[in-house]
């Protein structure tokens, strides 16, 4: 019995379809996993927890609010308004929108670079990876084979073609490897086939009996002569495998094959030697990884001497460092993880073992493969990514898949990612800023006897609009390729909080100016001013560093602010005309804002610098 979602790791396949509809294994799988649910990415997680957490204190907030103004006024259209206002004030409106979008516009983007997302979330990840595992087939090589020479180092009664051609005939492969033979030895029914033993990632062999008896196989070296080589042969296979290239050998067997079993008795014939084409852009590619701090670890089928070789063409940092994992316990692929960078006779397990000991170790581990075997390596890795032309089984379970099969678009990838989390946090502070000041605000008002908050919805207009809404939507899409520093939520409340305090300062103060120097209903026009243009003072530190988009970003967003205040009527705002003394108070506010602001998000900094270094 099959079961949907196997896949054939050697030789072929017929089945007889018995079950389908509602009672199929996949009808039945896909019922359980609709009640499965996706780890979700730090930025995701972090977002649902601002949200729950701001859940928690907003409803007694404004339960204590409204019962505070009703009980003062008896008036409930005042009562409601303005317990909207700070309720409304509370929520991060656009937040979840304003990263939806993001991310949307980073599926696209990476879309016209031949690149298919198939989880939203895996943009993320791949930007927050430290360690890249690359298979050397497909990735750093373009895989297009070719034989570059035959050895034939035995005497046989069948030309070394006939045999060959005839085993490709039988073994019907169609990976990189078998068209390369084909292409030098061709296809022949010379000799017809009797028994036969498909290529696997284990056994790294392939083998025939022909119905004349006689028995062929060839593959590595390591496997298919084991234990039995010469000191000449080896000699030999380590001066080819040393130029980087890979090296088959063909053996004639004493025997038959029985029970998936090759004899034990065999004789070298030749050595094929093939030659894997490095790409031209993938020494560029490594480079860009090294100068952005990713690890790079090759993990590999083939023999970890032509693997280090090859690494080392290409510029991947202790190429030198390599390991055969072949024969090794579980506990021994774990502690190679971090000891070396080339992994050579790797089985399809032992891939999946070595991603997880480095997730184990804190890394965040992207894995890219195109080959049945990558699949386990491939679902445990925290992104994966698949090349087009790889195997179908290896792009449904991968995030991401390349469809021109180009390792160059990687660093594009990143790229958006980095663009899509460090956008998102510095525009989610703008919201989150003003959902803090809200609180504390209308905690403030709670603590004073005999006054209650006195802000409606329309009152924080000015704020929302050009301060938040504005800059938050073209800062979440402006250029951004700086590596991503610090875990999203703590850089998140350094950035909102510091903001949040300049502006509670803000509104403070006006209300003892308003309890020192009378000035009615002046004062929460005041305070809706003074904290809308200390906001600019937030999105100009956001702006820094300056470039052209920055720049034209923040001096629109002030002139617009600036325009609207002096042609729209102020009673659209909720608003009154303000006095000569009242104006001058505000320029001072905001003006002495300025410092304060720097200091407060200054001792942030230092503060978050302390904890990163404990």
């Amino acid at each position: 019995m099959v079961l949907s979602g196997s896949y054939i790791v050697g030789g072929k396949c017929f089945g007889k379809v018995e079950k389908v509809g509602g009672d199929s294994y996949t009808a039945k799988l896909a019922s359980k996993a609709k009640r499965y649910k996706k780890a979700k990415s730090e930025l995701m997680t972090s977002i649902n927890t601002i949200i729950k957490y701001i859940g928690v204190v907003l409803v007694p907030l404004g339960v204590f609010t409204f019962l505070k103004i009703y009980n003062m006024t008896g008036d409930t259209a005042l009562t409601i308004k303005r317990t909207a206002g700070s309720v409304i004030g509370m929520i991060p409106a656009g937040m979840f929108l304003l990263t939806s979008m993001a991310l949307a516009v980073g599926v696209i983007k990476l879309a016209t670079k031949h690149t298919l997302v198939q989880d939203l979330n895996s943009i993320e990840m791949l930007a927050r990876a430290d360690v890249l595992c690359l298979d050397k087939t497909g990735t750093i090589t373009d895989g297009t084979m070719k034989v570059q020479s035959v050895v034939q180092l035995k005497s046989d009664n069948h030309p070394i073609n006939e045999v060959m051609g005839s085993m490709l005939t039988a073994l019907d492969d169609n990976n990189m490897t078998s068209r390369a033979l084909a292409t030098h030895f061709g296809y022949s029914k010379e000799f017809a086939p009797k028994e036969i033993l498909p290529f696997n990632s284990a056994r790294k062999l392939s083998g025939v009996t022909f119905k004349n008896g006689e028995t062929y196989a060839y593959g590595a070296p390591d496997f298919v002569l084991k234990g039995n080589r010469t000191t000449e042969i080896d000699k030999m296979v380590k001066q080819y495998t040393t130029k980087g290239f890979r090296v088959l050998m063909l053996v004639k067997c004493n025997g038959e094959i029985k029970n998936y079993k090759l004899p034990d008795k065999r004789v070298c014939l030749a050595l094929i030697v093939i030659e894997d084409h490095i790409r031209e852009d993938a020494p560029r590619t490594i480079q860009w990884f090294k100068d952005n701090g990713v690890q790079i670890k090759i993990i590999s089928g083939d023999d970890p001497v032509t693997v280090s070789e090859v690494s080392r063409r290409v510029g991947v940092d202790r190429a030198e460092k390599y390991i055969s994992l072949e024969g090794l316990t579980e506990q021994q692929v774990v502690d190679a993880a971090n000891k070396y960078t080339v992994f050579g006779r790797v089985s399809p397990e032992q891939k999946s073992i070595l991603v997880k000991a480095l997730k184990q170790r804190g890394h965040k581990v992207a894995m890219t493969g195109d080959g049945v075997n990558d699949i386990l390596a491939l679902k445990e890795a925290d992104c994966s990514i698949a090349m087009a032309s790889g195997s179908e089984a290896t792009r449904n379970v991968s995030h991401l898949v390349l469809l021109d099969s180009n390792f160059a678009s990687m660093p594009a990838i990143v790229g958006e990612g980095r663009r899509v989390v460090n956008n998102i946090q510095n525009s989610s502070s703008l919201y989150l800023m003003k959902t803090i000041f809200i609180m504390l605000l209308t905690t403030f008002y709670l603590a004073i006897p005999n006054t209650y908050y006195p802000f409606n919805t329309t009152h924080m207009m000015l704020l929302e609009t050009f301060v938040i809404g504005i800059p938050s939507f073209f800062l979440a899409l402006q250029p951004n390729n700086d590596v991503i520093k610090g875990r999203f939520l703590p850089n998140l409340l350094v950035k909102s909080i510091p903001s949040a305090l300049i502006f509670t300062i803000c509104a403070i103060s006006c209300y003892l100016f308003n309890q020192i120097v009378f000035t009615g209903d002046e004062y929460v026009t005041m305070t809706a001013i003074s904290v809308s243009f200390a906001g600019l003072l937030v999105v100009n530190k956001l702006c820094q560093p300056y470039n052209i988009y920055r720049g034209v970003l923040f001096a629109v967003t002030s002139i617009l602010m600036i325009v609207a205040l002096c042609v729209v009527p102020f009673s659209f705002f909720g608003y009154v005309q303000l006095s000569l003394q009242n104006v001058f108070f505000v320029v001072i506010l905001v003006e002495t804002s300025y410092p304060i602001y720097n200091i407060i998000i200054n001792t942030f900094n230092k503060l978050q610098s302390r904890q990163q270094r404990e």
